[in-house]
């Protein structure tokens, strides 16, 4: 440990983690976040463990028993949060330069590639972003256990301890356990000799992975019950929202520019082809093995979504973490055949500082969006509860009840910010946050109802740009208010 605390590259990592992500140390709001304010603590906990998610409900169960402030649960989550971008970083960055990248700043820019990624910003959007990203982290030290195994097959130990970091994994957050699949695929194919003995240790990677995944949807399926893999399931559905989630990956979700992951891949596939025939003694099995990695890749993101019912497909760039990392495997495997070509090696540097530069540029827009976003909510919040009490002081009629209806288009996210899947929308644009959020900025409580079938109607025919008076109304002990 006394090591690890005088290394350099740890502070580094630490510093670059907080480049990225350090912004959000300031509080900021996901819708989620208002449900888990303002909802009972038994519904919570209900969500999150019919979700899987175990230790995240560990997490607020602590929370809940002893109270923990919403400002402190919040430090204390970003704080685990960047220690564990750092770690993961940091151990990726040794396992990758032990094993396969000998030029240290090209093992550097790809362990960060791998780590913070296009998609692992949404990560951060929620309040319990420590559990979140600990699952990464819990990847990363299954990946290092399985190449240890690789290594020495004798050690039983570390095949166990594989499977327990990816439960920790898997019982943290689904989303992003394809990476621990996608980088032990590398090194498979790097600790195989044959055939056979690759067959092998694609089956052992497939067990550490698939014994935490089996026992995950077993709880979820028989103990608690969730939702996502009971229900109808329709195959042409379900294979119409994959073919449309694997193509909004491609586009990054609009993270980075449409074609930039696309064209970049393409670059960095040819340049890998060109490696493997000139330095690779088996070029043809050197160029399957790439094509191999990126169907793996592929695989291993959206196999989650296919044992899901059809309606609780959404693909969104969280849930499709490990998709992300592409562009740095595409990376790690040239690296095997590189053997000191400069000219590569200054191509790949050159690469890999665009990506984590455009990758950081837009990262500061979503962050500035995200924060102007949660002031416009609430400032709105705020004037209900003005409305709220200005109606209360001149009635005399105490408000009890909210129901909250939209008008003729009733948008997302407000004009000029950055908006895609669940990154940036309003919180006026979920049930589970819409009345929650007015709540909570008024420290109020109201109960929800069911919409008025004439208000409806009425708020129906409006198409409000921004926010005004008309798009709420009393009605004896309930407030109406419409979105737009």
């Amino acid at each position: 440990m006394k090591k690890i605390l005088k290394d350099k590259k740890l502070y580094l990592f630490f510093l670059i983690t907080i480049a990225f992500f350090g912004i959000f140390i300031h509080q900021q709001f996901a819708t989620d976040t208002y449900a888990v304010l303002e909802e009972p603590g038994r519904k919570i906990l209900t969500n999150f463990l019919q979700s899987g998610r175990i230790i995240t409900a560990i997490f607020f169960v602590f929370i809940k028993i002893f109270k923990v402030p919403f400002s402190l649960s919040y430090l204390l989550s970003t704080i685990i949060a960047i220690f564990a971008i750092t770690v993961s970083i940091y151990k990726l960055f040794y396992l990758l330069k032990n094993e396969i990248v000998k030029n240290e700043l090209i093992a550097t820019l790809i362990s960060v590639m791998v780590i913070i990624n296009p998609f692992s910003i949404e990560l951060f959007l929620y309040i319990e972003k420590g559990v979140m990203t600990l699952a990464i982290l819990f990847s990363i030290l299954a990946v290092d256990e399985f190449v240890k195994l690789l290594k020495d097959k004798t050690k039983k130990k570390d095949f166990i301890l594989s499977i327990v970091y990816m439960c920790l994994s898997i019982f943290s957050y689904q989303g992003v356990a394809a990476i621990y699949i996608i980088l032990s695929t590398i090194f498979v194919i790097k600790y195989s000799k044959n055939i056979k003995e690759f067959i092998v240790n694609t089956l052992k990677s497939l067990i550490v992975y698939g014994i935490p995944a089996l026992l995950n949807v077993l709880i979820v399926k028989f103990v608690f019950v969730g939702n996502r893999v009971n229900g109808n399931f329709n195959f042409a559905e379900s294979m119409s929202k994959i073919k449309h989630g694997i193509l909004l990956m491609f586009e990054t979700y609009n993270i980075l520019p449409k074609y930039f992951l696309i064209t970049m891949f393409l670059i960095l596939f040819i340049i890998a082809i060109i490696e493997c025939i000139k330095n690779s003694k088996h070029k043809i099995l050197s160029i399957v093995g790439l094509v191999y990695i990126d169907i793996v890749i592929i695989v291993a993101t959206i196999a989650p979504f296919v044992m899901q019912n059809s309606a609780s497909i959404w693909f969104v760039s969280r849930s499709t973490y490990g998709f992300a990392s592409i562009l740095a495997v595409q990376i790690i495997y040239i690296c095997n055949f590189i053997n000191e070509d400069k000219i590569a090696e200054y191509l790949i540097i050159l690469l890999s500082i665009i990506i984590l530069s455009l990758t950081f540029y837009r990262f500061i827009k979503i962050e500035i969006d995200h924060y102007i976003l949660n002031y416009k909510d609430k400032v709105i919040c705020q004037d209900i509860g003005k409305k709220i009490k200005e109606h209360e002081n001149n009635t005399g009629i105490k408000i009890n009840k909210i129901s909250i209806y939209k008008d003729k288009n009733a948008r997302y996210s407000y004009k000029n910010l950055f908006v895609t899947g669940d990154i940036n929308i309003t919180s006026f644009a979920t049930d589970w946050s819409d009345a929650n959020a007015i709540c909570y900025f008024n420290n109020i409580k109201l109960e929800k109802v069911e919409n008025n079938n004439n208000q409806k109607a009425y708020f129906k025919e409006k198409d409000w740009d921004n926010f005004s008076d008309e798009q709420i109304t009393f009605e004896n002990d309930t407030v109406n208010v419409c979105v737009f």
